[in-house]
């Protein structure tokens, strides 16, 4: 009997044969830039919410550092995407 290994596909793999206009290359980089904030902010607040009720008596200070956290890493990671 003979297995048959399944491959991940590589990185930017899903689009070989299909080219992408420059135009769309900027709303599409963008719309990835809205998602990655709203995820990593939203996981910031999260993290910021649970940490203020368990660690620190109720405090605001945790909720806005972890959005402030979240959304200087969407921003940094949106830099790297519209430099790429």
């Amino acid at each position: 009997m003979t297995t048959v290994a399944a491959t991940a596909p590589r990185k930017g793999s899903e689009n070989l044969g299909e080219r992408i206009k420059s135009e769309d290359r900027l709303p599409n980089a963008i719309d990835k830039c809205i998602a990655d904030g709203i995820i990593k902010t939203g996981a910031g607040a999260a993290t910021g919410t649970a940490l203020s009720l368990v660690l620190f008596k109720r405090r605001f200070w945790p909720i806005t550092l972890g959005v402030g956290l979240g959304m200087g890493m969407a921003l940094s990671n949106c830099q790297n995407n519209l430099n790429d």
